[in-house]
């Protein structure tokens, strides 16, 4: 098993040396996860996400609206993105 790990490790194939173990690197049809990677669609309303940019630090009291389609504002002093404050 160390072998498949050292070759693995390098980025060479590894198929026959894990045939030579008996381990099968072919799965069986019914065995295939044929499930999509995609989340799943949530039924319902979707709601819009509100809240406003602020200080990343905190030591002023600047608010940036959000607004669709906008890049994240900046702060200047602290050459940092505004931290996003969700409204709940």
């Amino acid at each position: 098993m160390a072998q498949v790990l050292r070759a693995a490790r390098r980025g060479e194939p590894v198929g026959a040396l894990l045939d030579q173990l008996g381990i099968d690197t072919v799965p069986a049809a019914e065995e295939v996860d044929t499930r999509s990677a995609l989340p799943t669609p949530v039924d319902g309303e979707r709601r819009p996400i509100t809240g406003v940019y602020v200080c990343p630090k905190e030591t002023c009291t600047r608010v940036v609206h959000r607004e669709a389609d906008a890049e994240v504002p900046s702060c200047e002093i602290h050459e940092q993105a505004l931290r996003f404050s969700a409204e709940g």
